[in-house]
């Protein structure tokens, strides 16, 4: 009789036991109860929040987003992925400082980078806002072209581009004119 109120007692622990671990990864697994800092809007402002966004750009590209991000301090490039319980990471950060910027405006007009993603290149910029840059023309090492537009007063270019690299390019600034106000031919990677 004592074994088989103890089988009895072990198989209710047991049984509660596995109850519990059902409940709990219900609750964890459960999108209602994600917290927060995993949504994607989150993890991009955590990664922004010690400086002022000017302007950002978000391309969707192979279920991830990545975001060109002009601030008071320079320029943020990253990608964020979800992961498989609905939450989100970063999974690449590149920061061009202002002091970076700052020389490339003043001297060229114009500052042009490159970030190579998961067999995808991607070309970012900004262009000196004294030069009213309204379009922006890539033309890529094998003559395929690329156009960014940018709106008054926006002075950020992010584009993807189907090219086996970043060298041998030319990005030409135009004016709300049509005119060719700045350009940067980017011989090397």
């Amino acid at each position: 009789m004592l074994k088989k109120i103890s089988r009895i007692f072990m198989i209710i622990v047991i049984s509660a036991i596995f109850i519990a671990d059902l409940v709990i990864t219900y609750i964890l697994g459960n999108p209602k109860n994600i917290k927060k800092e995993y949504t994607k809007e989150y993890v991009f402002e955590e990664e922004t929040k010690n400086a002022s966004i000017i302007e950002v750009i978000e391309k969707e590209h192979n279920d991830r987003s990545i975001f060109c991000t002009l601030t008071d301090q320079g320029v943020i490039v990253m990608e964020l992925e979800p992961r498989a319980d609905s939450t989100w990471r970063k999974s690449f950060l590149s920061i061009t400082g202002n002091s970076v910027l700052s020389d490339f405006l003043n001297n060229d007009g114009i500052y042009v980078d490159s970030v190579f993603l998961r067999e995808t290149i991607f070309i970012y910029g900004v262009c000196n806002p004294e030069l009213n840059v309204r379009k922006i023309i890539i033309t890529g090492p094998k003559g395929k072209t690329y156009e960014c537009t940018l709106a008054k007063d926006n002075g950020l270019f992010f584009t993807k581009i189907d090219e086996e690299s970043a060298s041998g390019k030319t990005i030409q600034g135009l004016d709300d004119k049509g005119k060719v106000v700045v350009e940067d031919n980017h011989w090397t990677y």
